[in-house]
């Protein structure tokens, strides 16, 4: 679905949700007039009541002061008319619990005017209509006061329904609003959460940071498809970079090794040693005996093959922090970081001792392969140069006093 259905989705539910909020609005209403209009017709039918035991109560009055047939025809017509309204208002509901008492006690003296009219309607008889009228008279103060009650709730529910109906109306401005707005904000979030994200991870790659993970979306709208895009290219990015990283890698190791023994190049060993100025360290200097001679007797491919065999076994004896290098031809140079020299004259002994007991196999035969070593710390010295000239005047002492041994400049 793309963008502009969903939009018309969005507008259509709130239109749905705000159509639903007035639908129960107008129920409420319609609820509110029915009671209404309940109140109303109980409170007429009081009305109607009160007027008819007005009469009825007249027409005893007159049958008692004249006991014609006339008199008393008229007080049965009255009386009959008053029986249909006390049926008609049994019909009704009374909810407040002081009118129920007045109900009763209507329906207890209506029962007692009953009683007694049959004595008038069979004996004729105008005195108990006297008493009957007086009686009628108290229900008329009866009906008053249920009618005055009436009216008074309904006047407090009619005020309360004008307040409820105001309640409402601005109740429902306001839930349509906050649908409208949550609407909104769905809609306009899901197009611009995820283009702020992807500006947030655009000027981090621009920065050269690819650690961002890959963007999720299960959108399938322009959105989706922006953000699909999106990761393709940082992945395809992130590959190309990759692969130049790996190249300068690459690059940056061959520009600091030496590509015959795989030690680190006399140049980058510069760099290392230049590093420790000021600080603690030891330098050991050898180079291979005799290796003119190896050359000449075997060739130099078997020179090759006994410098880089001495590589490796400098490689595997050296552990820590120390650094190795080939400084030139045959010649080799190990810096020992925060080491003293003695400690330097025993690693150097051990690797000597090693290099002799491990003769290099040409064809049939092995050549026996010694190295004289000169040893130099930085103690006293005023710059890293000075310790590697130092170990240089003692390897040169080595090689004097008959090679294959270890020297430093006493």
């Amino acid at each position: 679905m793309n963008l502009q259905s969903k939009f018309l989705l969005h507008t259509a539910v709130t239109i749905l949700l705000s159509l639903l909020v007035m639908s129960v609005i107008i129920f409420q209403l319609f609820n509110m007039q029915t009671t209404a209009s309940s109140f109303s017709n109980t409170l007429l039918q009081v009305e109607k009541l009160n007027s008819s035991l007005v009469s009825y109560q007249q027409s005893l009055e007159n049958y008692g002061k004249n006991a014609t047939e006339s008199n008393r025809l008229h007080v049965l017509t009255k009386y009959h008319l008053l029986l249909e309204e006390v049926d008609l208002l049994n019909t009704i509901e009374i909810t407040d619990d002081k009118d129920k008492e007045r109900f009763d006690l209507f329906q207890t003296k209506i029962s007692r005017i009953q009683e007694k009219m049959e004595v008038v309607i069979e004996e004729r008889n105008s005195t108990v209509a006297i008493q009957l009228s007086s009686i009628t008279n108290g229900v008329l103060n009866d009906v008053s006061l249920l009618s005055a009650s009436i009216k008074k709730q309904y006047d407090i529910l009619s005020k309360q329904n004008n307040q409820e109906i105001m309640y409402m109306f601005v109740l429902s401005g306001i839930v349509i609003l906050i649908l409208s707005s949550v609407s909104m904000y769905i809609s306009t979030n899901k197009i611009v959460k995820p283009i702020k994200q992807l500006n947030a991870y655009s000027k981090q790659i621009a920065a050269g940071d690819f650690s961002i993970q890959e963007l999720k979306s299960k959108s399938h709208d322009e959105i989706g498809e922006l953000t699909q895009s999106f990761n393709t290219m940082k992945s395809s990015l992130f590959s190309l970079v990759g692969q130049l990283q790996q190249s300068a890698d690459e690059q940056q190791i061959l520009a600091n090794t030496d590509e015959l023994t795989k030690l680190f190049n006399r140049r980058y060993f510069m760099k290392l040693i230049n590093q420790m100025e000021g600080k603690p360290f030891s330098v050991i200097l050898f180079d291979i005996d005799s290796f003119k001679k190896i050359n000449d007797t075997f060739g130099h491919l078997v020179g090759d093959k006994v410098i880089v065999h001495v590589a490796t076994l400098l490689n595997n004896t050296m552990a820590g922090d120390v650094k190795c290098a080939r400084f030139g031809g045959e010649e080799y140079i190990v810096l020992l970081p925060y080491v003293s020299e003695k400690d330097a004259l025993f690693q150097a002994e051990q690797l000597r001792f090693m290099i002799e007991q491990s003769p290099v196999k040409v064809d049939d035969a092995f050549i026996t392969v010694t190295c004289s070593f000169g040893v130099a710390d930085s103690t006293g010295k005023a710059n890293v140069l000075e310790v590697v000239h130092e170990a240089d005047l003692a390897l040169y002492a080595a090689k004097e006093s008959g090679k294959n041994k270890v020297k430093s400049v006493v």
